[in-house]
């Protein structure tokens, strides 16, 4: 064996040489078998089909023994041509040692084939996309890895031991770089079938008879959903939606866990505890979807642990579903079935075949204790003698690719070895030939994305080769290569990128150049292919294409108004959002960063409100929903307002949009009300909070905790010590402050609609309200429901929205005095604080002031009636300024209360008042309270402070007051 001395120089040497000779392009083809299962990188929201099945035969698809012919001695990690050594072998020849000398396996049983630090290819057990590193044994004979090291560092050669790791002859072993330190490989296990003969079907015109006319019959030629094909059974079903009174879809096809049952409290569970993967084989027509929804005990079906799979009309495909573990919601001791439903915006009429469905425990690959890096390193392999078995040193990631090995086979082939860039091939032989990285030799200076008076012109190099695109279509190798001066004398969207032979292509450079007065607000240049956004049949924009939720592929820069370069440019997914108001001609959309595109997040301060913001996965530029023709700031007037009391909302921002150079008009860039709000506010990941919606769906987590909580609501008897326990799982201040900016803006799609609950999982945290979509809200004109807006939020035997299951909360707390007293109280207080006639009044003025210079050009843009909109602005500022009169008025009503009168509440030092749960924001506060309902005042002093007294003499920090006309009151501190 060879003993040689490493050295970091020697490492960096190595990096800076060649890395690999020109070839063809390496080929995206998956192998045949991706036996622990393979999801796409961003299967958050939907998931991809694998192109066969788990085969129950073997963990891992074996590889000719030509694949990774005569790699037994190694390959360089940075040269060209490999040597017949390890890699060190490039690293040695460099002084500045930085360990002692080291033995190197000549013939190493095992080598590195591939590295991919940014995983879009393979997903773990868990659904997580750590790098990985792949190592391949040549041998004839299985090789255990049982004691060997894996490292990134020479300082530390044992810093991860395998244990029982068996890589098959002429095989490969995936091993992912997650810090989860997991040393075992485990196969699959404990394999169950799950496509019963049982099946139960829900429609409109069955299940809600004269409410709509959707059907749902087996498929042609079967009598029934569930069935015998082959001798093996089968499930599917015709779907037939026809919009009815419903609003919307309901149609299902439920196929039980086992045969017996016939009601949804019937159904048998079957314990599915040992499981974390489930495998359906279906068939699901091109461009729709459906939803996956496990169904459990003690859960109505349609309430069910959902994940999307979307079609892709081959009967062969198998989608791949991880459910989340170690969790009640899904309980995998309690599955009684799986629940297949539309989505409401899908109208097509359709088949779904189901041919298998099992699920069984995927195993786990082994992880390493620690993670790749994105932007380069090396990886070490020692045997249980700490000789180096094999290295790799890897350069900073190339989306879409990986680090691959490359091995000449064929006639007249000498086995030569180079490593290079190459499309991901997870148990697999890299297909074709690697490329280099891109140069980085080009010169050519581009000027900023902005807004430009004068012509001017970009000097491309002639070494450079750089070629270019007009308009949006991102740059390939066939795109006009840029030799000389390009002249720029009006509206451009520029997109260039290099292309040289044997290299992967650089970045794609972005640049929007547009030729007129800068506006007075942000501005969004976003840039696209134009057939995937604008294609008159295919494009997302068109064709009624904008119902789906496919995402895709932009660059997104944002200028500050006044600033000359963009604050940021970034690639990104675009999708539609909102629901009805897609049809608008002016499109709300959503932003999300992903891996697979770049970065995973934007860090940037997206609102200057709010400079501690910077970490966002994903934003909204909203079109103003139901408001399109009425107004641009009623949404974000009546949430914006409750800034202060503790109440989620999504902030916001005005700004102007171009696609692809095209004006668009004004958007309000607004936070995401989805899982990835949290990040930005409360560092957060979306798997690290429970968010509950309208109709107690799940957006992410679980509901069970808030399930067992409301059962607690509907049998307590409301005691001051059951309150004091309500509290600790739900925020009362909270509660009564989202309630009360609710009620102050008249929402009537609510509480039935466009409400959400949330907490953190890990510790625990009480469940919070969030405020989103108050469209209807100000005196919208839209919603037919009026009346006293408490009655409303109280109704015990209403219809849509207010619903009993929607006002249970709140009436069910109301049963406290003490409770209802606070309620009262502190919406009294936010209507002189947040909801003052001159707080809104301003806030208002603030935000039609931001766009006043924008408006005219957008009405003009998209045919608005301009007197239609000055009505709307003259009635959300009449409402502002009546609106405080109107809910004291109408809580004096429904509560029977006492008259109104003044009471001055103030602070004298360093300190506050709290009026039940809510602190004032002022040293001196006037209130409207009610005779005859108590107020609970405490002196909160500040740091360092301390509370003396209370004016009136009384000592304790805590005390009631029975509100008198006149009556002042101050806490003293020093």
């Amino acid at each position: 064996m060879k003993r040689m001395k490493f050295a970091f120089a020697g490492i960096l040497s190595a990096l800076a040489l060649g890395l690999g000779a020109c070839g063809d392009e390496k080929s995206s083809t998956a192998p045949e078998e991706q036996p622990l299962g393979g999801l796409s990188s961003d299967s958050e929201e939907s998931l991809s089909s694998s192109s066969a099945g788990y085969s129950a035969g073997s963990i891992v698809p074996s590889v000719s023994s030509s694949s990774v012919e005569g790699t037994s001695e190694g390959a360089s990690a940075g040269s060209s041509e490999a040597s017949s050594s390890s890699a060190a072998d490039s690293m040695a020849s460099s002084s500045g040692s930085v360990a002692d000398t080291i033995a190197v396996v000549a013939k190493p049983p095992v080598v590195f084939t591939e590295v991919d630090v940014v995983n879009l290819s393979y997903k773990d057990e868990e659904g997580g996309d750590a790098g990985w590193v792949e190592v391949y044994n040549p041998a004839d004979t299985a090789v255990n890895l049982k004691g060997f090291y894996l490292t990134n560092t020479l300082s530390d050669p044992a810093k991860f031991k395998f244990g029982d790791v068996v890589v098959k002859a002429k095989s490969h072993m995936i091993v992912y770089l997650s810090g989860r330190n997991l040393p075992d490989f485990v196969a699959p296990h404990d394999t169950t079938d799950l496509l019963s003969s049982y099946c139960e079907t829900e429609s409109d015109a069955v299940s809600y008879a004269g409410r709509g006319n959707s059907e749902i019959k087996p498929l042609p030629g079967q009598s029934d959903f569930c069935f015998v094909e082959n001798g093996a059974n089968r499930a599917g079903a015709q779907y037939i939606p026809v919009k009815g009174t419903l609003g919307y879809y309901v149609l299902a096809l439920t196929i039980g866990a086992t045969e017996k049952g016939a009601t949804d409290k019937e159904k048998v569970p079957v314990d599915l505890s040992n499981v974390n993967m489930f495998q359906m084989r279906a068939y699901i027509p091109e461009g729709h979807s459906i939803n996956f929804k496990l169904t459990q005990k003690g859960f109505r079906d349609v309430k069910g642990w959902t994940k999307i799979l979307e079609g892709t009309g081959d009967s062969n495909t198998v989608y791949s579903i991880r459910p989340t573990l170690h969790t009640d919601y899904p309980n995998m001791a309690q599955i009684t079935g799986v629940r297949l439903d539309i989505d409401n915006h899908d109208s097509i009429a359709k088949n779904i075949k189901v041919f298998s469905y099992i699920a069984y425990s995927r195993g786990h690959e082994p992880h390493a204790n620690f993670k790749s890096k994105k932007e380069g390193g090396s990886l070490y392999l020692f045997n249980g003698e700490k000789q180096l078995v094999d290295s790799v040193m890897y350069p900073a990631a190339v989306i879409g690719k990986t680090w691959s090995l490359e091995v000449a086979t064929g006639a007249g082939s000498d086995g030569a070895k180079r490593w290079g860039f190459a499309a991901a091939t997870p148990y697999g032989a890299t297909a074709g030939a690697v490329e280099n990285a891109a140069s980085q030799n080009a010169k050519t200076e581009f000027p900023n994305s902005g807004f430009y008076s004068k012509a001017f012109s970009i000097a491309f190099g002639s070494a450079d080769d750089y070629r270019c695109e007009k308009g949006g279509t991102v740059p390939t190798a066939t795109s006009p290569l840029m030799a000389a001066e390009l002249k720029i004398d009006t509206t451009t969207v520029l997109r260039c990128a290099t292309f040289t032979d044997g290299a992967v292509p650089g970045n794609v450079i972005n640049r929007t150049y547009i030729f007129e007065e800068q506006p007075t607000v942000a501005s969004v240049f976003i840039t696209g292919d134009p057939l995937q956004m604008f294609h008159a049949d295919s494009g997302l924009f068109k064709n009624e294409n904008f119902w789906g939720d496919k995402e895709i592929p932009v660059n997104i820069e944002l200028l500050e108004p006044g600033k000359t370069a963009p604050g940021f440019s970034e690639n990104a997914g675009l999708a539609m959002s909102g629901n009805a108001t897609r049809t608008w001609a002016k499109k709300s959309v959503e932003i999300t960063f992903r891996e697979k595109y770049g970065k995973n997040k934007l860090d940037y301060a997206l609102f200057p409100e709010f400079p501690n913001l910077k970490k966002f996965k994903s934003f909204k530029l909203r079109n103003n929903g139901n408001n399109f023709h009425f107004d641009y700031i009623r949404d974000m007037l009546a949430s914006s307002i409750t800034e202060g009391l503790g109440v989620d909302y999504q902030h916001g921002r005005a700004s102007i949009v171009f696609y692809n150079g095209e004006y668009y008009g004004i958007h309000n860039i607004r936070e995401s009300s989805n899982k990835n709000y949290y990040l930005a506010n409360y560092n957060l990941d979306g798997d690290q909070i429970d968010l509950l919606i309208s109709s107690g769906d799940v957006a992410t987590g679980s509901p069970v905790d808030f399930r067992d909580l409301t059962n607690l609501l509907l049998t307590s008897k409301m005691t001051d010590e059951d309150l004091e326990k309500i509290n600790e799982q739900l925020d009362l201040n909270n509660l009564i402050n989202y309630y009360a900016a609710e009620i102050f803006a008249d929402n009537r799609d609510w509480p039935g609609n466009n409400r959400k609950i949330w907490r953190s999982k890990n510790p625990k945290t009480a469940w919070k309200w969030f405020m989103f979509d108050t469209d209807m809200a100000f005196d919208n004109t839209q919603s037919k429901l009026t009346g006293n807006i408490f009655e409303f939020v109280t109704a015990e035997n209403s219809g849509w929205p207010n619903n009993p299951e929607f006002t249970l909360h709140l009436r069910m707390l109301l049963k406290n005095e003490n409770f209802k007293a606070a309620f009262i109280n502190q919406i009294a207080t936010t209507l002189c604080m947040n909801f003052s006639s001159e707080r809104v009044v301003a806030r208002m003025n603030k935000l039609q002031g931001d766009i006043s210079a924008e408006i005219a050009r957008d009405q003009k843009r998209w045919s608005k009636n301009v007197a239609t909109m000055t009505e709307h602005e003259g009635r959300i500022k009449t409402f502002a300024t009546t609106r405080q009169d109107v809910v004291r008025s109408e809580m004096q009503e429904h509560f029977a209360l006492g008259e109104m009168v003044d009471v001055t509440l103030a602070s004298s030092g360093n300190g506050t008042v709290q009026v039940h749960y809510l602190p004032l924001d002022k040293s001196s506060q006037k209130i409207k309270f009610f005779k005859g309902t108590p107020v609970t005042l405490t002196a909160v002093p500040k740091d360092g402070a301390m509370f003396t007294g209370w004016s009136d003499g009384i000592k304790d920090a805590t005390r009631t007051i029975d509100p008198t006309d006149g009556l002042k009151v101050t806490a003293n501190f020093k």
